[in-house]
C-alpha cells in the first residue's frame, strides 16, 4: 500500500511549547506509517508533523496552549491510536 504521507517543507524553525510526541523512529517510513495511522483513526488531528534530526525521526502533534490540553489530548490519542504519547516542552 502506497504512503499517503506527504511531508510539508517547512521554511521557519518550529515555534516553542508544548507538544505530544507519538512516535521516535530510525526509519523515515516507520514515522510515516505511524502519520498515516494517525490520520485515519484521529481525522480531526491538526499540526501533526514529522520532526528529523539526524537520523532520528519523531513523530509530534501540537503546539498546545498549556500541559492541561496537551494531557487531555494524550488520553484521546491514546485510546484512538494505542499509542503512549509524552509531554515534551522546547
Amino acid at each position: 500500500m502506497p504512503s499517503t504521507y506527504r511531508p510539508t517543507p517547512v521554511s521557519a524553525p518550529l515555534s516553542s511549547g508544548i507538544y505530544l510526541q507519538v512516535g521516535a523512529f530510525n526509519g523515515e517510513r516507520n514515522a510515516e506509517d505511524l502519520v498515516n495511522r494517525i490520520r485515519t483513526r484521529v481525522p480531526d488531528v491538526e499540526a501533526l508533523r514529522v520532526v528529523s534530526g539526524g537520523s532520528l525521526h519523531r513523530v509530534q502533534v501540537g503546539p498546545y496552549p498549556d500541559r492541561e490540553a496537551a494531557m487531555a489530548a494524550a488520553q484521546r490519542m491514546q485510546a484512538r491510536v494505542d499509542v503512549t504519547p509524552v509531554i515534551v516542552t522546547r
